[in-house]
């Protein structure tokens, strides 16, 4: 068994020495039971209740037997062990007689108001074992009170460090917690918690640490709390007591403790109205993938409603609000038709805005937290349209056109004439 000193326990199986092991030939299981083995051997080597070893010397085949409500029970052959064993019953013979002997006192008796009685009276048996029966004298209630004043003496409160260790997780199995509560006596309790639910990363999370306090309340260990952050490395115990309620199913596994919780422990309040307010706005892009979040109504259109239900993946409804999803960023939220002029001047020329280029001012529109499909169309055109831009802006001081050289309409036509003397003729 996990977690117990082979000093101070250790359980050994008494295999007469003239016995020869014996490995069983290998029994072939069909798919649906082979998968059940495999399922229940990996939540025993995951719960280190066994063990895998390579050369054995008994070797047993496993048996399924179905229960009534249509589960497996997996039990091992230990036909030919059990033979190899020898039986030790360990007869006791004295206790059965002084059972027997001491028995036979008994009185029972019913008075007139129907009241049924009865009292022990020894027969005299026990005397041969120096054993003497007395009456038990009333025990005064002054005497009581004085020896729990003389032995209580005073409580002296001791304050124990409790350290709790949570981690949630989540993904398309199913969801789950781990929680681990330590003392500094070295007191650990573990719980392996799956939620019935479907949830997030993030709520899975905060469910766990949720849970944690909730079990740290009830063994009275919350007196003042502290709440780190601790990277998962440190943290690999619970996150994998996460992981293991969230993708396996829950089984008996005594040196685990396994939980369901049913629902969140915030429930969500429905709004009033199940319409979206859009009145004053114009969405514009936004209808058909609001109508599918919401209602589940596509575009009329096959090639519009395949569209629709493609682009509809990046988008989530958080209160009636549609949002943009990312892989690196926080959720954006998407800015309807008639208020994107309004952000890019905001960003552009507001109280922080220092007219960046087209590029830079859809990107800080971005980091804003804002986004629509046609930001960088409307950015370009927005800073276009800029007046201070364009007064102000860094133009390259370059003629309009390329230049062309101008080539004379006659040969030497540039040539200029000059009066020189005759030349004289040289020597030679």
């Amino acid at each position: 068994m996990p977690e117990i000193d082979p000093e101070l326990m250790t359980h050994k199986l008494a295999v007469h020495p003239a016995s020869r092991p014996v490995q069983q030939r290998r029994q072939k299981l069909g798919l649906e039971r082979a998968q059940v083995v495999e399922e229940q051997v990996q939540a025993l080597l995951e719960a280190r209740f066994i063990r895998e070893v390579k050369y054995p010397a008994w070797l047993e085949n496993v048996i399924l037997v179905k229960k009534q409500n249509g589960n497996w029970r997996m039990c091992v052959d230990y036909t030919d062990l059990n033979k190899a064993c020898p039986k030790d019953p360990y007869p006791l013979p004295n206790i059965d007689t002084l059972v027997d002997s001491s028995s036979g006192g008994h009185i029972s008796k019913v008075n007139e108001q129907g009241v049924h009685t009865s009292s022990w009276k020894p027969n005299g048996k026990l005397s041969k074992f120096d054993l003497k029966y007395e009456t038990r004298t009333a025990i005064k209630a002054q005497c009581l009170t004085d020896f729990v004043a003389e032995y209580t003496g005073d409580q002296i409160e001791t304050s124990t460090t409790w350290e709790l260790y949570v981690g949630g997780s989540s993904n398309k199995v199913g969801s789950g917690a781990g929680i681990i509560l330590v003392n500094e006596e070295g007191t650990q309790i573990e719980v392996s918690l799956k939620f019935d639910f479907s949830t997030s990363n993030n709520q899975a999370e905060y469910e766990a640490l949720i849970a944690g306090l909730k079990l740290a309340k009830e063994i009275g260990a919350t007196k003042e709390t502290e709440v780190k952050h601790k990277a998962r490395k440190l943290n690999s115990r619970a996150d994998a007591l996460s992981k293991l309620a969230s993708t396996k199913p829950r089984r008996n596994n005594r040196s685990l403790i396994q939980e369901i919780l049913q629902d969140p422990s915030v429930i969500k309040m429905n709004s009033k109205s199940d319409v979206l307010l859009v009145s004053g706005l114009n969405l514009g892009w936004m209808i058909p993938i609001v109508e599918y979040l919401k209602f589940d109504i596509l575009p009329e259109e096959q090639k519009e409603a395949y569209k629709c239900r493609k682009e509809a993946q990046n988008y989530t409804l958080v209160r009636n609000v549609l949002y943009k999803r990312g892989i690196s960023i926080a959720l954006l939220k998407c800015v309807p038709t008639s208020k994107t002029e309004d952000v890019l001047d905001e960003v552009h020329n507001g109280i922080c805005g220092n007219h960046l280029r087209a590029r830079s001012l859809a990107r800080k529109v971005i980091r804003a937290g804002f986004f629509w499909p046609t930001l960088q169309k409307n950015a370009t055109n927005s800073v276009k349209k800029c007046q201070h831009c364009q007064m102000h802006a860094n133009f390259h001081v370059a003629p309009p056109e390329e230049l062309i050289s101008v080539t004379s309409p006659r040969p030497f036509a540039k040539w200029g004439l000059y009066l020189l003397r005759p030349f004289f003729q040289a020597p030679g």
